[in-house]
C-alpha cells in the first residue's frame, strides 16, 4: 500500500518534472556571443503584460536598438519574451530591465519578436559607458564591470576572426 502512494505521488509530478527547462549554462556575454549571429545595443522603451503570479515580472519588453554591433538587423526595435513559467527563457523583471535602461543584447536571428534566452548571459546592463554583468564561479554568481568599448572591441575582433577563417574555408 505504502509503495503504490508513493509511486502514485511521483506519477502525479512526472509531467511537471518531464517540462522543467533544463540546459547547460554557455557563458558569459563575450563569450556566448560567440554563437548568437547578431549583438545589439538598446533601450527598454516599455515592458508588456504583467505575470499574475510574479510580482514586477512581465511577458515581454521592448526594447528600441540605438547600435547593431554584430551582424544585421533591420528592425529598430525588437521584442523580446520572457519567461511566463515553463518557458525555459529568461524573466523579465523591473529590477533587471527597468524602463529606459540600456543593455546589450544577444539575439539568435534578425525576427522582430524572439524569446530571452537563459543558458547563458544573453543580456548585460550598460551604464555611463559601463558594461556591468554577472560570472558564474565556484561560488555562485558574481558581478563584474568591463569598459564598453572593450566588450564592442572583443565581440567584434571575434565575429572579424571567425568570418576570416570561414572565408578561407569557402
Amino acid at each position: 500500500m505504502r509503495t503504490l502512494s508513493i509511486g502514485g505521488i511521483l506519477l502525479a509530478f512526472l509531467p511537471t518534472i518531464a517540462l522543467a527547462c533544463t540546459c547547460f549554462y554557455q557563458g558569459e556575454f563575450i563569450e556566448y556571443s560567440r554563437s548568437h549571429p547578431i549583438v545589439i545595443k538598446g533601450r527598454v522603451a516599455f515592458h508588456g503584460q504583467q505575470l499574475r503570479n510574479r510580482e514586477n515580472t512581465f511577458t515581454s519588453m521592448l526594447i528600441e536598438v540605438s547600435e547593431v554591433i554584430k551582424g544585421s538587423l533591420d528592425e529598430r526595435t525588437v521584442e523580446l519574451e520572457g519567461d511566463r513559467g515553463m518557458s525555459c527563457l529568461q524573466y523579465i523583471t523591473a529590477e533587471q530591465f527597468p524602463i529606459d535602461s540600456e543593455h546589450l543584447f544577444l539575439l539568435s536571428s534578425a525576427q522582430p519578436v524572439q524569446g530571452l534566452g537563459v543558458c547563458g548571459e544573453t543580456s548585460v546592463r550598460v551604464n555611463n559607458g559601463i558594461v556591468e554583468g554577472m560570472s558564474r564561479t565556484s561560488q555562485g554568481m558574481q558581478s563584474y564591470e568591463l569598459p564598453l568599448e572593450d566588450v564592442i572591441e572583443r565581440i567584434t575582433t571575434q565575429h572579424d576572426n571567425s568570418n576570416s577563417q570561414q572565408a578561407s574555408l569557402d
